[in-house]
């Protein structure tokens, strides 16, 4: 919290905004409403105050993010932070910045670019794909511990291992559903989604971590009906989930985050996976393109870059390739087994950070996270 030493108002009559902001007298009963409803609809708060005549916000689009403020006697609270109704009963809005054009003042009620977007809402709701295990289920579980109601997905077969992060996640005290099913399959894509807004009632982060990994001895004999079940699962799959997500946070007009899965072979490819590379190096392409489109609709696109993340992936690779040694993914792929190496849960604290309201200021970035064996 800062504190502000010199504040110009007006008299209750006098409503013209001058210095830069409009500020009615403190008044408890005029504030009162309109503040008890910040968390419950927060992405609507501008025009709360704007057509509740508690205040009229005057300042410059593109700088109200860093100045956006509530005062408490002489204390400031950024929009965000705790405070009670009675503390902001007692508060007056505003903004200290020169005045716009009037146009721009009543465009406020339709801004949403600022970090306390989607902080406000009390219920926010993810959906996370391939979360039956490994780097998913650390992600559904992360999102739970943050307060996030989770619906997770993988293919019908891993039925019974959803149903456990299920329970994972309700133990934690939140809502969750599972949404078996093909992401490669626009049908059915659309009916997960669907049915998450229908159970859970929106949709507000969409983690598309669903992918498949298959060694390849050579490209030389890598089929293409091997090469197209990669391409369907890690990039129509991928698409499928940014395009029918973004669909629907656009309906709902209140923003979101979408998250896309990378990897180290998205930026320096590996041995003996032509078909993984190139779905990584395309989900790199998807994320840029997508953070570009959707960036009107205040949607963040971004994807996480693992390396050695020691997943039943990495560990076994369908039993280590018939019975192998653990090393043997790496070895395949030409990648030192003394590589640093870490649990799903580093990369779930990755993309807990990404969905959260201060990560507005970051799009379109395929973010490292392999302990140091690729710096880009």
């Amino acid at each position: 919290m800062t504190r502000i030493t010199c504040w110009k108002t007006l008299s209750e009559t006098n409503r013209s905004p001058i210095f830069g902001f409009l500020v009615l007298p403190s008044s408890k009963l005029a504030i009162l409403e309109p503040c008890s409803s910040l968390r419950a609809r927060g992405h609507r708060l501008l025009s709360c105050l704007l057509f509740s005549g508690v205040a009229l916000l005057c300042l410059q689009i593109t700088s109200f993010l860093r100045l956006f403020v509530v005062k408490t006697d002489r204390v400031v609270w950024r929009i965000g932070e705790t405070a009670t109704s009675e503390q902001l009963g007692l508060s007056t809005v505003a903004l200290a910045h020169s005045s716009p054009r009037q146009k721009d003042i009543m465009k406020l009620g339709k801004l949403s670019r600022d970090p306390f977007l989607m902080a406000q809402s009390t219920v926010r709701i993810a959906f996370v794909t391939g979360a039956a295990r490994g780097i998913g289920e650390a992600i559904a579980l992360r999102l739970a511990d943050d307060g996030l109601d989770v619906a997770v997905n993988d293919i019908a077969s891993k039925g019974e291992e959803l149903a456990a992060v299920v329970k994972a996640i309700e133990a934690k005290g939140r809502r969750a559903i599972a949404v078996p099913g093909d992401v490669s399959s626009e049908e059915e894509t659309i009916a997960m989604i669907d049915k998450v807004v229908k159970v859970l009632g929106g949709l507000d982060v969409m983690v598309a971590n669903a992918g498949i990994f298959r060694i390849e001895l050579s490209l030389l004999d890598t089929s293409v009906e091997e090469w197209e079940t990669t391409m369907a699962t890690n990039v129509r799959g991928t698409m499928l989930s940014f395009k029918h997500a973004a669909r629907q946070m656009v309906k709902q007009g209140r923003g979101g985050r979408i998250i896309g899965a990378c990897s180290y072979a998205g930026k320096k490819p590996m041995l003996s996976a032509a078909s993984y590379n190139t779905s990584k190096f395309a989900v790199r392409g998807l994320t840029q393109s997508a953070a570009m489109e959707f960036a009107k609709y205040d949607i963040t696109v971004n994807s996480y870059a693992p390396g050695a993340i020691l997943t039943p992936m990495i560990l076994s690779t369908d039993d280590a390739i018939n019975g192998g040694p653990a090393n043997t993914f790496l070895k395949y792929c030409g990648i030192p087994t003394d590589v640093p190496k870490a649990d799903p849960p580093v990369v779930a604290g990755l993309v807990s950070y990404l969905v959260k309201p201060e990560a507005y200021f970051v799009t379109g970035q395929c973010i490292n996270i392999n302990g140091g064996i690729l710096f880009d």
